[in-house]
């Protein structure tokens, strides 16, 4: 056996020995002619420069010669053209907009005059109706005057002042026994109300009697199908509890299912819109025809990564920068190996795709990192590193600094200059270039895609949305299917409560009895009862009220009759004829007089508050724009002097220029000509000082292959001399050499010990995985069960939220116009599609056409909006007390008096603890508490119940 082992592993060393001294010579033959590849580069790339520095010399000459003709005021001219033809740009926009400006100026003056012209007719109006309703005070305040003289003579004449006395008294005794009549109709109302719903309890009671009889009966004749029947209205029950429970469930998930379906909807347009955007850039950076069919080749050559630009992406506000950087080595093609890559080349010679370059990770080599420039990190206008300004795989760190180097990204040129040109490597923002060199580029980008790197924001969004969109569907899928599940449990519930109520109507109609008959009991009984005395109670005391009020009534009739009895005998009918005349005239005149000093006072109010400051607004405003309309026509004016001064300026430079470029066109053109060669050799010179960069780069490797292979080789020699005196295999192929060389070695090895725990240490850790992915799988169930749920609850909140907005706006709409007779109100909110990060406004509209905004209210306005909005809330959701702190120190009297009527209405559902100095609000109070303070200092209460 190792005789046979030694056999085949001299064959296997002495045909590696023949195949390496094989590889050594041909690697040899190809190392020499790569050198005398480089050598003629080389003398060619010296040819190229001496040309171009002859057609520079011949540049020089020409501008030399065209700067002794005047080339500097040319260009003089021509910068001033440009100015001005920019100028003249804008001073045209800008006499446009002047005349926008002045006509709309001007419409909004006569929309102002016109208005301004209508508040003066009304304030005109309302002064003239003012002097006539004063004129009619006086008449009147003459007449009532007169009048009491009359009054007066009249009393002392015929001696009826004794009269006068009574007559009060008498009208006191009217009003009370007025106020006692009504007292009485509300009783007796009250009384037949509680009469009524005596009589319809006892009719209960009666019922109820019968009912529990009738199933007394039929216990004792069919007592079991009695429990039947009690079992089955029991099992109802709970069906239509259930069935309410799963509909009210139904309803939840379609509202769920709504809007999530919405939300997919909108989740899956910004996706698709940004998919579309990432499809366009991935087709920038496909790149060229080779480009593309080597990608599209990556299935069937194995080892094909991708280019430089696919496996990066960078901010945008670095992604201009940092594509100038890379410049053409954006567009490398990164591979596993340098196997993978020749079998690439191949690939595009064969199929004449075009030529591509490839980044084979086993021989990639980049330059070391630049300690100095670690140190400028973190200095004003430094952004970073280019390598540590993009995100990509660490395998892939060395396709990246073969790719930028060391390049440092500064914000400007400036930057750049402070650093030091040629310092090192440098690109600005703006995608101006700096070589180590020394040679500078830049300028003009226009904005078009070409092949460059990937938005770090774009695919951070396009994964933020696709995760979102997936939970949404997941949720939506999640509620779909629970919505499936309960409309079985619907129908099955329906099934099943019709089946019950079959079964107990026939049961009932078997027994003789009435559906409610079972659910009376005598507990029921006890109850009726009980309210049936209750309310016999309530008619007891109210009879004894109305006999009490009988009997002060029967007192005050008593006494109204005796003091008529006492006046006749005082006077004579005809003087208290005459007397009563003259005093319902007096009355009739100051109740007239009242009416005029009332519109007196609108009038002034209205002047006051709306129509005076509304004409101190508009006049505001006029003076305003006529200020406004003198600024723009001087400013148009001068626009126009300034304009003819441009155009003629313009013309005269033109018209220079021209000239100029006249006389030295044929200089321009042969300097032109020399440029576009000196271009043409420069990109000759690039193209070959890269061949030679490649050449010389294989000319490195080659050295280090040979190295290695030469290593390789004395390896082998060295273990081959242990085989010396051993024949090698003539005709055995190395394949069989190998297999029997693994069996042998596996036979003499003897395979040694066996573990014999690793089936064991196998199913454990088979058995942790399992649980570990049932965890996983139960995590990810009860995390869609938990999105479902949110999305439930923010679909719930909505619709609870619009519905109680509904109410309160209705609420606060009815309230609104209960405390003020000539506007209305509302709410609406600040922003329908999101109510939650939004408010709520409160529009409000008096006499006027116009809502405005709570702010623009007055003081009293604001309290009555406010209060009409606290009683809206107080009906949706009542509290058990409330206090108001002087809440109508900002009202008039007619205002307070309609709050005070308000809270008294609303004092049936609540406390209310009112602090005010308004009449009108304390004579509705129940309970009056007087604060007051003595010459120490110490306060003192005092309480009044009305």
């Amino acid at each position: 056996l190792q005789e046979k082992l030694k056999r085949n592993k001299k064959t296997i060393l002495s045909r590696k020995i023949t195949k390496r001294d094989k590889e050594i010579k041909d690697l040899d033959h190809r190392s020499i002619k790569n050198k005398e590849e480089i050598a003629k580069l080389n003398t060619q790339i010296l040819d190229n420069r001496k040309k171009i520095n002859d057609h520079k010399a011949e540049i020089d000459r020409i501008n030399k010669e065209v700067e002794s003709r005047g080339a500097k005021d040319q260009v003089a001219i021509h910068k001033q053209v440009e100015n001005l033809k920019v100028e003249l740009a804008i001073k045209k926009q800008r006499v446009e907009t002047i005349k926008t400006e002045l006509d709309r100026v001007k419409a909004r003056r006569d929309e102002l005059m016109k208005a301004n012209k209508e508040l003066f007719d009304k304030i005109k109006f309302i002064e003239e109706e003012k002097q006539e309703l004063a004129k009619s005070i006086t008449s009147a305040s003459t007449n009532l005057a007169q009048v009491d003289n009359r009054i007066a003579e009249f009393k002392k004449k015929h001696n009826v002042e004794d009269a006068t006395k009574i007559d009060t008294e008498i009208m006191d005794v009217d009003k009370k026994a007025e106020h006692l009549q009504e007292q009485l109709s509300t009783l007796r109302e009250e009384q037949q109300g509680l009469l009524r719903e005596k009589d319809r309890i006892d009719v209960r009671v009666e019922q109820a009697d019968e009912r529990i009889a009738k199933v007394v009966d039929a216990e004792k004749s069919n007592k079991g199908q009695l429990d039947q029947l009690k079992a089955k209205q029991d099992a109802f029950k709970q069906a239509t509890k259930e069935l309410q429970t799963a509909l009210a469930d139904d309803a939840n998930l379609a509202g769920t299912i709504s809007a999530t379906r919405q939300q997919v909807g909108r989740l899956t347009d910004e996706l698709g819109k940004l998919s579309a955007q990432a499809s366009v850039m991935r087709e920038g950076v496909a790149g060229g025809v080779a480009i593309q069919k080597i990608i599209e080749q990556k299935d069937k050559i194995h080892g094909i990564i991708g280019t430089v630009a696919e496996l990066g992406s960078v901010k945008q506000e670095h992604q201009l920068a940092l594509e100038i950087a890379a410049g053409g080595r954006i567009t490398g093609i990164v591979v596993e190996d340098d196997k993978t890559a020749s079998e690439c080349i191949a690939f595009l010679r064969s199929a004449q795709h075009g030529v591509a370059t490839f980044l084979p990770l086993n021989k990639l080599r980049a330059p070391d990192n630049d300690q100095g420039l670690t140190k400028l990190k973190g200095q004003h206008g430094i952004i970073g590193v280019a390598t540590d300004l993009i995100d990509y795989d660490k395998r892939y760190d060395i396709v990246f600094r073969y790719v930028f180097g060391n390049t440092l990204v500064v914000e400007s040129l400036d930057v750049a200059r402070k650093i030091g040109i040629g310092k090192y490597r440098m690109v600005t923002l703006a995608g101006d270039l700096v070589e180590t060199s020394g040679a500078m580029q830049g300028g003009f980008r226009p904005k078009q895609r070409m092949m460059g790197f990937q938005q770090k924001e774009l695919t951070e969004k396009i994964e933020r949305l696709s995760s979102e969109l997936s939970d949404k569907e997941q949720i939506l899928g999640r509620a779909e299917q629970r919505r499936r599940d309960n409309e079985q449990i619907i129908e099955r519930l329906r099934a099943h409560k019709a089946e019950l109520e079959a079964q107990i109507i026939t049961l009932e109609k078997t027994l003789h009895l009435d559906s409610k008959d079972l659910e009376l009991n005598k507990e029921e009984k006890k109850r009726l009862a009980k309210e049936a005395k209750e309310f016999e109670e309530k008619v007891d005391d109210v009879v004894m009220r109305i006999s009490t009020a009988n009997r002060e009534l029967a007192q005050l009739k008593i006494r109204k009759q005796q003091l008529r009895e006492q006046i006749t005998q005082l006077r004579s009918p005809e003087v208290l004829a005459q007397l009563t005349s003259f005093e319902e005239k007096r009355q009739s005149i100051k109740d007239h007089v009242e009416e005029l000093k009332l519109k007196i006072r609108a009038d002034d109010a209205q002047i006051a508050s709306v129509l005076g400051p509304e004409t101190e607004r508009i006049q505001s405003i006029l003076k305003q724009q006529d200020k406004e309309t003198q600024q723009f026509q001087q400013e148009q004016i001068e626009t126009a002097k300034e304009l003819v001064r441009i155009e003629k300026e313009l013309a005269e430079r033109e018209a220079a220029e021209a000239k100029f470029m006249k006389q030295f066109k044929e200089l321009f053109a042969k300097r032109q000509e020399q440029a576009d060669m000196i271009n043409s050799l420069e990109r000759a010179v690039d193209t070959q000082q890269s061949a030679t960069k490649d050449l010389e780069a294989k000319s490195v490797g080659y050295a280090m292959e040979l190295a290695r292979l030469k290593a390789e080789l004395a390896g082998l020699i060295e273990e081959d001399q242990q085989y010396h005196d051993v024949l090698p295999f003539e005709e055995k192929k190395d394949e069989d050499c190998m297999v029997e060389i693994k069996e042998f070695e596996r036979m003499l090895a003897n395979i040694g010990a066996v573990n014999l725990k690793a089936l064991e240490i196998y199913e454990t850790v088979e058995r942790e995985y399992n649980d570990l992915v049932q965890k996983k799988e139960r995590l990810t169930f009860e995390r869609q069960d938990v999105l479902l749920l949110i999305a439930e609850i923010d679909s719930k909140k909505k619709d609870i939220f619009m519905r109680t907005f509904t109410q309160l706006n209705e609420n606060f709409k009815r309230i609104f116009l209960s405390l003020s007779v000539k506007g209305d109100a509302y709410i609406e909110l600040e922003d329908e599609k999101d109510i939650f990060n939004n408010g709520v406004a409160i529009k409000v509209r008096l006499g006027g056409k116009k809502f405005m905004d709570i702010r623009s209210l007055s003081g009293g306005e604001k309290t009555m909006t406010a209060l009409a909005f606290l009683f809206a809330v107080q009906e949706y959701r009542p509290a058990s007390f409330y206090i108001l702190d002087e809440v109508d120190a900002a009202l008039d009297k007619h205002n307070s008096e309609k709050l005070a009527k308000l809270v008294r209405a609303y004092c049936t559902r609540a406390q209310y603890i009112v602090i005010s100095h308004n009449d009108g609000v304390i004579s509705e109070a129940d309970t009056l508490f007087g604060v007051s303070m003595n010459e120490h200092g110490i306060s003192k209460v005092t309480s009044l119940k009305i």
